[in-house]
């Protein structure tokens, strides 16, 4: 499937693309207090490209059931937090667009949500996109079909 505007079936486009909220490393802190506090870190990025995001977890015990875990598990459990943080955190890259679904690709038979499809830029760049969302408005008009696409791989 191949959304372009030589298609005519790109009625409207907008793309997003923000860093706004976008974390690459998290500073993943524990259970402790001040110099015992215990701190693991996720993520490589340096200088600029460094954009940090502090998770407080000290919810997350060593001790379970009375009994201390290995240190090795207990900064995994940390990790994992961390890791789940960033993934709320991503970079935004996305395309709301009108489509035309009712001729050359008709949504429900060519292509479904959590597809990736084909767009094509208005430069005429083209690049994968998943189909992410899907809003089915229904009036005096008819049906419209308003599919929301997010860029695979970065822009």
């Amino acid at each position: 499937v191949i959304f372009s505007r030589d298609f005519e079936n790109i009625l409207e486009s907008e793309h997003l693309y923000s860093l706004e909220d976008y974390k690459n490393v998290a500073i993943i802190a524990g259970e402790g207090e001040g110099a015992d506090r215990i701190y693991t870190t996720i993520g490589t990025a340096s200088g600029l490209e460094r954009r940090e995001l502090y998770t407080d977890a000290r919810d997350l015990s060593q001790t379970v059931d009375g009994v201390l875990m290995p240190e090795a598990d207990y900064l995994d459990q940390l990790e994992q937090r961390g890791l789940e943080d960033l993934t709320e955190n991503q970079l935004k890259n996305e395309i709301d667009t009108k489509v035309d679904t009712t001729k050359t690709f008709k949504y429900g038979i060519d292509f479904f949500l959590g597809d990736i499809v084909q767009m094509e830029s208005i430069t005429g760049f083209l690049y994968t996109a998943r189909v992410t969302e899907v809003v089915i408005s229904e009036n005096t008009n008819g049906v419209e079909i308003y599919p929301k696409f997010e860029i695979e791989g970065g822009f």
